[in-house]
């Protein structure tokens, strides 16, 4: 039996038990006899190689570069009594197969030229003697060009580290999370909260991909719930990442990852271990599961276990998702501020790794002449060979590899400036045996406590004969300045201080991670041009990066935890006249910041601009971005009040352009887009030309800055030049019209009834022209500028231009700063086609935007000019009549409705002009009033050949069943409205005073007895209001104290309403709280008998017919308008339709009465 089990252990051969038993009556001795047979039997069949003292080949590993047509293998020939080797190859799927047999003894090495590595293949070597051969070696994974799923194996060692002795110091290769208290577990381990495998979805073979989990790493030898260790960029930072004895409910942090490389859509199976639910006593929450970016799948595969269906990479840059297991339930119960996702799993789905060569385990090795350095899988400590490039150090080397369970010590320095250097493979790299810091002055506070490690007192890349130090106490220093730049790819960063920086030098960055508690990356100094990140995930506990160097993100993800912004804008006393960052295809995670951080953390952020600070800061180009979750502020710029002496120079921060941006939620605070004014110092600070070219928050595309209520602004930010528009494509050409050439005019724009001027009362605006004027002096002298183009001259000398580079805003002087020419010549830029629209009206063609020029009314009151149109209305329609009369209508609206246009109209003289009312959900037009004269209902009216001032007003009213918002009143006494924090953003009625009162307009198409819930927020304990209905006391609801005026709870209650139309009021009978929103939903109408289950209308919304089941026999129906006016009736069997195909669009309520005549009310919607 020995010999059998040891036949087939070395042929992969399951054996299972086998045990002889006799099938007849025999004595022990024939029983010997018989096992002695079989013991012969088996020798025959067996070779007897089993026994053989062939020493197996091991280090197997192997070189492969691109082209990849040419394969060697390499090994350790480890016996001395061979004849020869067996290279045995297995594909994905298949068996061992002999794939070389090499009748030489001692060979380690082997050529196949012309090899195809199409396919992803292993390798392992067998030694053998004639008939004998040995166990085999280890195997190895030469990577395919073709595949499209690969997983890294575990790292070896890092589940049992071991421990080394340098210079008399003793230590880890992994570093204990809390060294005082070696209990607590290495800093960086296997998670113990995850396993993960994954698949092709086309396919259902699992493969496993070790997950990895990272604690912020305490480096001295303090208690791990010492408050020290908590606030600035001390480990556990602001984040709260780790126990304190100061909060006995806080637990400590951990983050998770796992690198695969899927080139096609992957299924990625997800189970949640039992220390980490035993930690949080939960199984999977599929409705508290938060996956950012969204996922393609999710399937619940049973209690704690979830397949996520994910895009593969591209061949160019990694996809990162993060994964939130019961977001705000695992969150509670950390001890955290609930902001913070605990124990987050990222996935990052990179391109295919083909690498050039291996090397065993717990080593590297260097090919072609030590210009191509490969690290083998395991633990390395740090060698400078392999972490410093450049003359005098490694200057021998071109590239260097390191897989995905290589896991590396150490920071690198690349300071070639000759010849261009490469590292790649998806290795992990960690600085945990260096200092991120020096002792704190002011409070003793040691980061690394020497002993600790050999390296302890030391950054992550010192050590080098240039003594390059980068700031930040980076793990990466890029001072390169060759033309071709150092390509870093796809390393997975672990550390507790500034990731890779750029000073002086510059590099591409590819695919690169950070899953410590700090990262990110900086640029500075001279020769950075051209800096490219593409694929990265970028995060830190302060700036991710700065946004005034010239470099490009490209698919990127970035988040902050709680300190800095993603992108700042800069910082001290430094101008930036042309910061070309450029941001394309960019991610956005939530940050773990706590709620009211300050201001000075959004995503984009001036924190350190202030009126005497800086000159000007211009540029910036994002396009492309997704800002996911909920963050605490997004654009947080704004110029500070920090002159403390006059400044000579009037600080601008101008031409940032964001282009397809999506917020997914509001932020907690409003955006701040604020210059400033010191009027003491007679000092001012502007932000002007910001463009928001397709910015859209949750769900809502944004036309103008006041849209939304998202944004705080003040007088310095330069409205007319915000635009909130995106540029159609350019228009041919039209024909020239016949314009008058070397006449004075003036410019009346039709849509809004404005003189167009050069406004040289803006600031800083270039003399842009505005239509604005209600002057109808001439303004602009028409020249021609010779092949069918005109200019139109101001009156300060120069000509109007349209600016390419600002969206078409029209202006008059040039920009000096920018580096514009001053000159009074015709460019092309002021160069425009006068087309003819009607007698004495015309539109200009911009032949530098092959648009028309418009007024745009989303940039502020002063409608400045843009050629930004690709058709001509009344807003591209000016007219050279300056004899123009207007008239003027003043509109309104009351309830939840709106008017169209709506305040101060201007009308020109003889002309008309229509209203048109828009209901809001559930309200229709109870009454117009024209010239204080009540007309009735309608949805729209219009004033015909208007000769004189005229006013209008609409009522709506809402129709119950319905939600009305609070600031909806149609009268009020005594409240403002105020932006709220409350769920669904928007306003709500506060400052309410005892006696004060809001009134509703209503109409109830039934009697009966309604559900209301009244959301408030409020301090008072004792306070009540009043429901009135036409001033009859309907009911007294009592208020509770919420907590706060932005603590919001609902109160229920019911309330008898009579059908028709009348006027709800809410009067307060105390004050002290605030009111969002009442909402009416049916209780009981009339004496309907049918309730909820019982009936069902549908479809809803209905386009053609409408269906009625679960009612017993034939049944009458009607269908009202939302005016109470009866539209259709009749009688009808439960085996067809009704048909609403005739009615227009909207809201309908349908009432059905069976032959009992019960009777239900159900609002239908018409598409």
């Amino acid at each position: 039996m020995y010999i059998l089990k040891k036949y087939c252990a070395r042929n992969s051969i399951k054996l299972k038990r086998i045990t002889i038993r006799p099938f007849l009556k025999v004595n022990s001795i024939t029983m010997k006899k018989i096992k002695l047979l079989l013991f012969f039997m088996l020798s025959s069949v067996i070779s007897t190689s089993v026994y053989s003292q062939i020493s197996a080949p091991s280090k197997v590993y192997f070189l492969c570069e691109s082209p990849f047509t040419n394969l060697n293998l390499f090994w350790q020939d480890n016996s001395n009594n061979e004849s020869g080797f067996v290279i045995e190859s297995k594909l994905d799927g298949g068996n061992w197969e002999t794939w070389e047999t090499i009748n030489s003894a001692n060979v380690t090495s082997y050529n196949r030229p012309n090899y195809s590595r199409t396919e992803s293949r292993e390798f392992r070597v067998i030694a053998f003697n004639g008939s004998e051969t040995s166990p085999v070696s280890n195997s190895i994974r030469v990577v395919g060009t073709s595949s499209t799923l690969e997983v890294s194996p575990e790292i070896p060692g890092i589940r049992n580290p071991k421990s080394h002795t340098i210079s008399g110091v003793t230590f880890s290769e992994i570093q204990d999370q809390c060294p005082a208290d070696p209990s607590k577990g290495k800093a960086t381990r296997i998670s113990t909260y995850f396993s993960v495998e994954v698949r092709k979805a086309s396919e259902s073979t699992l493969l496993n991909t070790p997950v990895y989990e990272t604690r912020s790493q305490i480096r001295n030898y303090i208690a791990q719930n010492d408050p020290q260790h908590t606030g600035g960029h001390r480990p556990y930072a602001w984040g709260n990442y780790g126990p304190s004895s100061n909060s006995p409910s806080r637990v400590m942090h951990s983050r998770h990852w796992t690198n695969i490389d899927g080139a096609e859509n992957i299924v990625v199976r997800i189970k949640l271990l039992p220390t980490r639910l035993s930690a949080h006593s939960s199984n999977i929450n599929i409705n508290d599961l938060q996956i950012m970016p969204t996922p393609l799948n999710v399937n619940l595969v049973d209690d704690t276990t979830v397949d996520v269906t994910l895009a593969g990479a591209t061949s160019d840059y990694a996809l990162h998702y993060r994964i939130a297991f019961n977001r705000q339930a695992w969150t509670t119960a950390s001890g955290r501020d609930p902001n913070t996702a605990e124990a987050p799993l990222f996935i990052f789905m990179n391109p295919i790794s083909i690498a050039p060569a291996s090397a065993p385990e717990n080593e590297f090795k260097e090919f072609n002449g030590g210009a191509l350095i490969v690290m083998g899988a395991g633990i390395h400590l740090p060698n400078n060979r392999w972490r410093f490039f450049g003359s005098g150090e490694n200057s021998v080397a071109r590239e260097l590899y390191a897989p995905g369970d290589a896991y590396l010590h150490g920071g690198f320095v690349f300071n070639e400036d000759t010849y261009q250097m490469k590292a790649h493979g998806r290795a992990i790299y960690s600085d945990e045996f260096f200092n991120v810091f020096d002792i704190e002055t002011a409070t003793g506070y040691e980061y690394s406590s020497p002993g600790r490690t050999p390296w302890s007192k030391m950054t992550c890349t010192q050590g080098n004969v240039w003594n390059i130090t980068p700031p930040w106490e980076a793990r990466v220093a890029f001072s390169s300045t060759y033309a071709n730049q150092t390509l870093f790819e796809g390393f997975t960063n672990i550390g507790g201080r500034m990731g890779p920086v750029m000073e002086n030098g510059r590099a591409s960055m590819i695919n690169h991670k950070d899953v410590g508690y700090t990262g990110s990356t900086y640029q500075r100094g001279n020769g950075i041009a051209g800096a490219i990140y593409k694929g990265c995930l970028l995060h830190n506990e302060d700036d991710v990066t700065y946004t005034h160097p010239d470099y490009l993100f490209d698919h990127c993800t970035t988040y902050n935890l709680v300190n800095g912004p993603t992108f700042q804008l800069g910082w001290s006393s430094t101008s930036y006249f042309n910061a070309l960052a450029t941001v394309k295809n960019h991610t956005v995670f939530e940050s773990d910041r706590k709620a009211g951080t300050g201001n000075n953390h959004g995503v984009w952020n001036a924190a350190g601009l202030g009126l005497n600070t800086f000159t000007l800061h211009t540029g910036g180009y994002w396009e492309d971005v997704t800002i996911w979750g909920e963050q605490n502020i997004v654009w947080s710029i704004k110029i500070l009040n920090n002159a403390t002496t006059g400044f000579t120079t009037t600080p601008i921060i101008q031409d940032k352009t964001w282009k397809n941006v999506t917020v997914e939620f509001p932020s907690r605070s409003k955006n701040l887009l604020q210059g400033n004014i010191n009027s003491s110092l007679n000092q001012v600070g502007y932000l002007k030309f910001f463009h928001f070219d397709n910015l859209v928050i949750a769900g809502k595309r944004i036309n103008n800055i006041d849209d939304g209520n998202h944004f705080t602004y003040n007088a310095q930010t330069l409205l007319h030049t915000f635009t909130f528009f995106s540029l159609p494509n350019q228009v041919i050409s039209p024909t020239a019209g016949i314009s008058p050439n070397g006449q004075a005019i003036s410019m009346f724009n039709i849509k809004h009834k404005k003189f167009v001027k050069i406004d040289e009362s803006l600031p800083v605006s270039l003399s842009p022209a505005c239509a604005n004027s209600s002057s109808n002096a001439s303004q602009f002298t028409i020249v021609d500028a010779g092949n069918g183009y005109v200019a139109l001259q101001a009156s300060n000398g120069y000509y109007l231009k349209a600016d390419a580079n600002r969206y078409g805003y029209i202006h008059s002087l040039p920009d000096l700063v920018r580096g514009d020419v001053d000159t009074q010549a015709i460019t092309d830029s002021a160069k425009f086609i006068w087309v003819n629209v009607a007698t004495d009206q015309f539109a200009l063609y911009s032949k530098t935007m092959g648009l028309y020029v418009r007024t745009e009314s989303n940039s502020g009151p002063n409608l400045p000019l843009y050629a930004a149109s690709n058709s001509i209305g009344e807003a591209e329609t000016f007219s050279s009549n300056s004899n123009i009369i207007l008239r003027t209508i003043t509109a309104s609206a009351s309830g939840s409705g709106t008017i169209s246009p709506n305040n101060t109209v201007s009308v020109i003289d003889g002309t008309d002009q229509t209203f048109t009312f828009t209901p809001g959900a559930g309200s229709t037009v109870n009454n117009v009033i024209v010239d204080n004269v009540s007309i009735g209902k309608m949805n729209s009216y219009t004033f015909t050949n208007v000769t004189t001032d005229h006013t209008i007003k609409v009522d709506f009213n809402t129709v119950i069943p319905s939600l009305i918002q609070a600031e909806n009143f149609s009268a009020m006494f005594g409240v403002q409205t105020q932006t709220t924090t409350d769920s669904g953003g928007g306003l709500n009625v506060g400052f309410i005073g005892a006696g004060d009162w809001m009134d509703y307009e209503v109409f109830v198409p039934q009697t009966g007895t309604y559900n209301l819930d009244f959301r408030i927020a409020g301090t008072n304990a004792t306070w009540s209001f009043d429901i009135l209905s036409n001033n009859n006391l309907l009911k007294t609801v009592t208020g509770i104290n919420t907590g706060g005026f932005q603590v919001w709870s609902t109160l229920k209650t019911t309330i008898d309403l009579t059908a028709g139309q009348q006027t709800i009021r809410v009067y307060a009978k105390a004050s002290g709280w605030n009111f969002n929103w009442m909402e009416f939903t049916t209780s009981s109408l009339g004496n309907d008998a049918f309730t909820k289950d019982q009936i069902i209308v549908y479809p809803n919304p209905v386009e053609n017919e409408v269906f009625i089941t679960n009612i017993e026999g034939d049944f009458s129906f009607k269908i009202f308008d939302l005016t109470g006016k009866n539209i259709i009736k009749g009688n009808h069997q439960t085996s067809g339709g009704i048909d609403v195909s005739k009615l227009n669009k909207g809201t309908y309520l349908l009432e059905i009465s069976d032959n009992n005549n019960l009777r239900k009310t159900v609002k239908i919607l018409k598409n």
